[in-house]
Formats: structure tokens, sequence, C-alpha cells
């Protein structure tokens, strides 16, 4: 198992941790897909799921990761403007943004929001893709999960955006004849499910 595959095992346990807790799935089998689509097939109650995963995530956050960890461990960062941009920022300049304590501007919370809600949707729209490619094997139940990294905060202010990107994002009209029949975002201590035209979410205030 590759460091993806690994990682990819990890969300789904966590997912298949709170789906549990919430409503008492327990899937009786867990096979890592032999094809490239889905990653995983569940088998629950006698039936097959596949499930997709991927992790939602700007390349700008996963290569901050690498080099606080690699040129400065014992510093304190800030995350704030850390988002994927048409220009690709050499390393000096992240590390000056990451290191730049609190002297860096403070950023809007509806507009970190309308990057984040982007980030969703830019993982949504590609595994929509992948779920029509004529490849793709798919089941009864299809589901999707995007792992957001590094996760929302805990404040009302972005719980209350999230809902309203989230809507949007499902409610727009669907350009694909496929869809996933169930979508989930785990998002730190949320976890939003779109299923049947319907969004709904849970908290969880013990993770951790």
């Amino acid at each position: 198992m590759n460091a993806k595959q690994a990682n990819e095992r990890a969300d789904l346990d966590a997912l298949l941790r709170r789906l549990s807790q919430l409503d008492g799935l327990t899937p009786s089998a867990i096979e890592p897909s032999t094809g490239k689509s889905p990653d995983f097939i569940l088998t629950v109650t006698g039936e097959k799921i596949g499930v997709e995963v991927t992790r939602s995530v700007h390349q700008e956050y996963v290569r901050a990761m690498k080099l606080h960890a690699s040129d400065c461990p014992n510093s304190w960062i800030n995350l704030t403007h850390l988002v994927d941009r048409p220009r690709r920022r050499p390393n000096a300049e992240i590390r000056s943004s990451i290191l730049s304590g609190l002297l860096s501007p403070w950023k809007r919370v509806d507009l970190s929001m309308i990057e984040w809600k982007n980030k969703i949707g830019a993982s949504l729209l590609a595994k929509r893709r992948a779920l029509n490619r004529p490849s793709y094997q798919t089941f009864r139940e299809n589901w999707l999960l995007i792992h957001d990294t590094s996760g929302l905060p805990d404040y009302p202010e972005h719980f209350t955006l999230a809902c309203r990107h989230l809507d949007e994002l499902f409610l727009k009209p669907g350009t694909f004849p496929r869809d996933f029949d169930c979508v989930f975002i785990h998002s730190h201590l949320f976890l939003f499910r779109w299923a049947k035209g319907a969004l709904d979410y849970s908290y969880d205030n013990h993770e951790g």
C-alpha cells in the first residue's frame, strides 16, 4: 500500500467511524477496488457500495507543510494566504508567507469561504468527470468522500457560509448524465452529506 492509498483508507475509516456513531452503519467488508475506480467497495447488508475517496486541499498548503517540516519545524506559521493561484509561487515566497506571523494582513471570512467553496467545487467536478467515464465501475450505490484539508474552523459564521456554498454547488444544474448517490464532505469537526437532493450535517465535539 502506497502513501496515497494509506491516506485514502485512513480518510474512509474516519468517515465510517462517524457513520457508525450516527447511523449504526458498519460494513461487513471493505475491499480495495481491483480497478482504478472507485477506490473501495463496501458490503453493507449484502449490497455493494462503491466509494471514491479524494482530498480537497490547496497545493500551496501541502508545499507549506513540507517546508515547515524541513526548514522551520519549531516556528509558528501563518496559513492564512495559502491558496492555489494561476501563477505557481516559488518556495521562497511561500516560506516568507508562512513565517510572516501576525504581520500578514487578515483575510475576510466571506473571501476565505469563497476560496473554500472553489476548492471543494474543484474536487467535486473532477470526481464527477471520473464517474462518467466508461471505464468507471458503478454499483447500485456510488458514494464520494471529499476529505477537506485542513478543515473548517469551529466558528458559526464559517459553518453558515459553508452550508450556503454547498447548497449552491449541489443545486447547480448538473452537466453529467450520472451523479453520485451520496457525497460526504468531512471537514474537521463537521461532516456534511448530500443525498436525495438535500444537505444535512453532523458536528462532532468529541473528535480529537
